[in-house]
């Protein structure tokens, strides 16, 4: 039986992006004159509902966090001005259908919720919304990024590329624990191409990699004791010596950023769930009643779709 959880945590710019790649070729114009890809909103409309569908309690609450717009950290890039400059610049469609995407979930079930602060990042969230949820919580955390990782535990449980983990299924997968600074001490040493952090030790053995974590807590710990362990090579301390700085860069760029749980609080905004809204919301993306009635069911009245009331269900003057 597939364990259920009370509390899942949803990346949506990660979702909305491999939804984009999927479905990026169904263009809807907008009464404004602006068009939209309506193709990864239903798509990831419908990954959220499955995800909520196949791990959700009963009494689940659903939370999906968001990047800032351009995704980039003005923090990180204090430490790092390179950090994400190669990143590929989106069209301002991709923004806008990202954006209206955001707007139908503030209105589609009473149980979700988004989660957005300007200048941080989705993984930079969940630590401290985590923080103010029970010690008894059961928590799925959804997300093809690796730093979410960082955050497997006892009752916390991570969802990528359609596996769930636990820290012993990370550990069989990965060959190490997700434990303390593991992962981003890894993603130090390794780089991550999708974050933008460049390699820190190219082409180190992975043997080699995994036993810097387990012998060291961090970075700093690393730099301090490197010398003297017997299985690096005089020509991989050379290696190391040499990029110290761009490992110093890297563990910063791959670390969480200090954010408290009172720091988010005013940027959780709960859907106030309007059937009314989200129809019309839903229809402008080419959603058929039947695929909206489980959450407009109090809109769906003979006078909705009736031509001879219509006006008069909507106050509108012939």
């Amino acid at each position: 039986m597939m364990e259920k959880y009370n509390k899942i945590l949803i990346d949506g710019n990660n979702l909305f992006c491999r939804n984009w790649f999927v479905f990026k070729d169904s263009l809807v114009q907008l009464e404004n004159g602006q068009t939209l890809i309506s193709g990864p909103i239903k798509g990831s409309l419908a990954s959220i509902k499955r995800l909520e569908k196949m791990f959700g309690a009963e009494d689940c609450q659903v939370f999906i966090l968001w990047d800032n717009a351009n995704s980039k950290c003005e923090l990180r890039k204090q430490i790092d001005p390179d950090y994400k400059l190669n990143r590929e610049k989106k069209k301002a469609i991709f923004y806008r259908s990202l954006n209206y995407l955001q707007f139908v979930l503030l209105y589609y079930k009473p149980n979700y919720s988004i989660l957005f602060r300007h200048t941080f990042e989705a993984d930079d969230l969940v630590k401290p919304l985590i923080s103010k949820f029970s010690e008894y919580d059961k928590i799925l955390l959804c997300s093809e990024d690796m730093d979410w990782s960082r955050l497997i535990s006892q009752n916390i449980n991570w969802y990528a590329n359609k596996k769930l983990f636990d820290r012993h299924g990370f550990q069989r997968k990965y060959k190490f624990y997700p434990d303390g600074n593991n992962v981003t001490l890894f993603k130090a040493i390794r780089g991550d191409k999708s974050d933008s952090i460049p390699i820190g030790i190219k082409k180190i053995r992975l043997e080699n990699l995994i036993k810097l974590l387990n012998d060291f807590d961090d970075i700093y710990d690393l730099l301090d004791g490197y010398e003297n362990v017997n299985y690096l090579t005089p020509a991989w301390k050379d290696k190391i010596r040499e990029n110290e700085s761009r490992l110093r860069l890297n563990y910063q760029l791959a670390d969480f950023l200090n954010i408290s749980a009172e720091d988010i609080e005013q940027y959780i905004f709960k859907s106030e769930h309007s059937p009314r809204i989200l129809f019309l919301l839903l229809k402008t993306l080419g959603y058929k009643l039947s695929e909206m009635a489980d959450y407009t069911k109090e809109y769906h009245t003979k006078e909705t779709y009736d031509s001879r009331t219509f006006f008069k269900y909507h106050k509108l003057k012939r």
